[in-house]
């Protein structure tokens, strides 16, 4: 077993890097990595890793773009058996984007205690949905950790064949890439022309064997959405959001063989909760992972995990408050108890505005329009410049009959009239994401009003 090193009093591991090259010398031969025409073994992975030339790197740490050809699994992993931190940007960010997460490295520069500090692991960007992206530096502790939960609660083994539809600068990769790796399975990537496809992502799911599938809500429902039956997969998780409770049938239909997980956390602490779909309800959020400790303060959900990041490069540290000499992560999101002592989600704290004075949700809305059994995903935003003005976009399934009204209708009959949005746009298109993979609101709502236009 490898030990430990104290970097200024923490301790930091190697154990998931380590474990990934010990099966490229103990099965050099077993795949670590495929895609549409290409497989990358184990033996290959740990050797292109060994002499891969260093490329763009800054401060002490290595840049890698997140492609879905496996070039960034090995970028990663030699940046570890440099001892250098990787920085893992979208491969489709736009330049803006990438600029501010490698201005931000230079502004921090290679004194910051923290960067200085590091001798591996990764650091990722936030989505940028709520402002600037943020670059975060994960704990290398934190995420051995994490991989040992994932890989004991999930029975991730040397069987275990996923489904990647997610970029690996997103979190969500250390449970369907690092934590397969580590545990010597094979990892699948899906191309980019086939995630708009539930039909296409089916096929890749039966004919590559694939037994866990871990996607965000809109993505598990496009999949389920084409009626396929997909008994090889044990595992499925949700992630990013919660699973519309009106999909969970369509869910369970595509994948009866599987448990039905939804996970809850942030980029900030990783996941820090687990729901059985079986037994989901609207919000609720299942059971906290083994050491996740919780509080409300304000109505606001505040979360202390072993997970956690060890903070931002670029940001004040406002969201970390300190509780008897340990670091509490603001969540940002609205919570309740429930009366078997659970917790509820009621939507982030920064998505209420005041409607003819009243105080409406916008993640209310976008449940209700979910609900409805014409709708497949929905978002609804605040377009107005100086006052509110709500307006929703709505996903709708092939061949529908719902119109506009209709959804007002049906919206009045769940919420008040002050949440009713002055505007329902109805497109057939999957909606935008932004670099992190997670729904764009904003790009959705230019784009719309952009073909308007024309």
């Amino acid at each position: 077993m490898l030990k430990n090193s104290i970097l200024e009093g923490r301790v930091v591991t190697q154990r998931t890097w380590a474990d990934i090259r010990r099966h490229g010398n103990d099965e050099p031969t077993r795949v670590a990595l495929s895609g549409e025409g290409w497989q990358i073994s184990y033996g290959e992975l740990s050797a292109r890793a060994t002499s891969q030339q260093d490329g763009l790197w800054l401060h002490g740490l290595s840049v890698v773009t997140a492609d879905r050809l496996g070039q960034a699994v090995i970028d990663v992993l030699a940046a570890q058996q440099r001892f250098r931190a990787a920085l893992i940007l979208p491969e489709a960010a736009a330049e803006e984007y990438r600029r501010g997460a490698l201005d931000a490295i230079r502004a921090a520069g290679g004194d910051d205690p923290l960067l200085a500090s590091l001798r591996g692991g990764i650091l990722t960007t936030t989505s940028g949905s709520t402002g600037a992206p943020k670059v975060v530096v994960h704990d290398p502790a934190g995420i051995d950790r994490f991989i040992e939960w994932a890989r004991e609660r999930l029975g991730i083994g040397s069987e275990t064949v996923t489904l990647s539809l997610s970029p690996v600068n997103f979190d969500v990769a250390l449970l369907d890439v690092w934590a397969v790796l580590s545990a010597g399975g094979r990892v699948h990537f899906a191309s980019s022309r086939h995630l708009t496809d539930g039909q296409a992502l089916g096929r890749i799911i039966d004919r590559e064997g694939v037994t866990m599938v871990q996607s965000v809500p809109a993505l598990l429902t496009l999949i389920a959405g084409t009626g396929a039956v997909h008994h090889g997969v044990n595992v499925v998780v949700s992630t990013g959001d919660f699973f519309p409770v009106p999909n969970l049938r369509q869910l369970e239909t595509a994948f009866p063989d599987a448990e039905r997980l939804s996970v809850y956390g942030s980029t900030e602490t990783n996941d820090t909760f687990v729901c059985d779909l079986s037994r989901a309800a609207n919000g609720e959020l299942g059971s906290a992972l083994p050491g996740v400790e919780y509080s409300l303060e304000g109505g606001e959900l505040v979360v202390h995990s072993p997970y956690q990041a060890l903070g931002y490069v670029n940001m004040t540290a406002a969201v970390w408050v300190k509780r008897s000499g340990r670091r509490w992560f603001r969540t940002g999101d609205g919570a309740e108890l429930t009366d078997d002592g659970g917790v509820r989600l009621r939507g982030r704290i920064d998505r209420v505005r005041k409607v003819r004075g009243h105080r409406v949700s916008l993640d209310d809305i976008e449940a209700s329009l979910r609900s409805h059994p014409d709708v497949t995903d929905a978002l609804a935003i605040d377009a107005g410049d100086v006052e509110t003005r709500v307006e929703a976009i709505v996903r709708t399934l092939p061949g529908h009959t719902t119109t506009s009204l209709a959804l007002r209708s049906w919206l009045g009959e769940r919420l008040p009239t002050a949440a009713i949005p002055s505007r329902i746009w109805l497109t057939a298109s999957p909606f935008q994401q932004t670099p992190t993979g997670k729904t764009d609101r904003r790009a959705t709502h230019q784009s719309l009003t952009e073909k308007e236009a024309r």
